[in-house]
């Protein structure tokens, strides 16, 4: 009934909830709507990831393929942006916090339309938006982050999508903030005096 057609994890929980349901006594699957849709019911075929409310970077329509230019001057500008972001975080504890700077890039993606890459086509370069996957480190601490920036070519400005994650361990290193009513945010990012 449901083959070939857009379903996520929100059309799991309708369905576990519909299972829930059914096992109370209820003839017909009733959920559908807030949490998705039940596989019980029939989902349109004209579904979008808008439709669902999901963000564009888990949308499968887009894939991230490694950029061979970590070097190159966008992706130095949207990492230098994303530590000038988390410093921000930590202005209100800057006495408290070191200021971060940008040490070295590791890695970056870019993303790709995968309808344009299969007919041997890539639109991101003709795109007013694109978006990367940025991971690096910063200076003093050594910390390690990744981001997923959107970039807006026709404005030369950016926007985080999601959170910026740290992705090494952090213990020693912002102890000053752990008992801070949002230490649990600042820990991520603080490097103590």
């Amino acid at each position: 009934m449901n083959t070939k057609k857009l379903t996520s994890n929100v059309d799991v929980y309708a369905t576990l909830l519909d299972i829930l349901e059914l096992g109370r006594g209820h003839k017909s699957p009733r959920v559908s709507g807030k949490y998705g849709t039940s596989f019980f019911r029939d989902i349109s075929t004209k579904r979008t990831w808008d439709d669902l409310k999901i963000q564009d970077i888990y949308c499968a329509c887009a894939s991230f393929v490694e950029t061979n230019f970590t070097d190159s001057a966008i992706i130095d500008s949207i990492s230098k942006w994303v530590v000038d972001e988390i410093n921000t975080v930590l202005l209100n504890v800057s006495h408290l916090c070191i200021e971060l700077r940008l040490g070295k890039i590791n890695k970056a993606w870019r993303s790709v339309n995968n309808k344009a890459l299969e007919a041997g086509e890539e639109d991101v370069k003709h795109s007013s938006k694109k978006d990367f996957i940025i991971q690096f480190n910063v200076s003093p601490s050594y910390a390690e982050f990744e981001a997923t920036v959107r970039y807006f070519a026709s404005e030369n400005k950016f926007m985080i999508l999601g959170i910026i994650l740290r992705t090494n361990a952090f213990k020693g290193q912002s102890d000053c903030v752990s008992h801070l009513k949002n230490g649990v945010v600042l820990e991520r990012y603080c490097f103590c005096h």
